[in-house]
């Protein structure tokens, strides 16, 4: 997987430039919007990892996040599965991987991006062509500076 994100990485960045543009001109939290693909896993997986990351949200807590997704794929996984067989001829064990959304999937997929493109900050610099203060603004309207809310207050 690590090398198919990879791959998203240089053939999204066209559609990811696209989506931080419209971030930086219309910033959250005024400004709400939606991301999304297929099985939401892939390219919006690994856009959701890449903002995440630049927010400093430990890795581990991406992976976690990312591997709902196939929970929230359901029994939908098994058409999804089958088709990947039927017209890629590829294995069922290889498409369950190629659907599936696994924490070490997105761990090493963090990996790489800090290794190969010098983290969320230097994939949006480099790759997209943003400047520190693109990428500055961005980070700031998505995180909030307030202390985590844990359970509900007892009455």
């Amino acid at each position: 997987m690590t090398n198919a994100y990879r791959t998203i990485l240089h053939q999204g960045k066209v559609a990811y430039t696209t989506i931080f543009r419209h971030m930086i001109e219309n910033p959250p939290p005024e400004n709400a919007f939606i991301v999304h693909c297929t099985a939401g896993k892939d390219r919006t997986g690994v856009f959701c990892a890449i903002l995440l990351s630049l927010c400093g949200v430990d890795d581990e807590i991406v992976a976690e996040e990312y591997s709902l997704t196939e929970q929230g794929l359901g029994l939908w996984i098994e058409h999804l599965v089958q088709g990947v067989v039927k017209h890629t001829g590829a294995s069922e064990e290889a498409a369950r991987t190629m659907i599936g959304a696994k924490r070490g999937s997105m761990l090493a997929a963090l990996k790489m991006l800090k290794s190969e493109f010098g983290g969320a900050a230097g994939y949006f610099k480099d790759e997209c062509g943003f400047s520190e203060d693109e990428v500055n603004k961005v980070k700031q309207s998505l995180i909030v500076e307030e202390k985590p809310v844990v359970g509900l207050p007892k009455n």
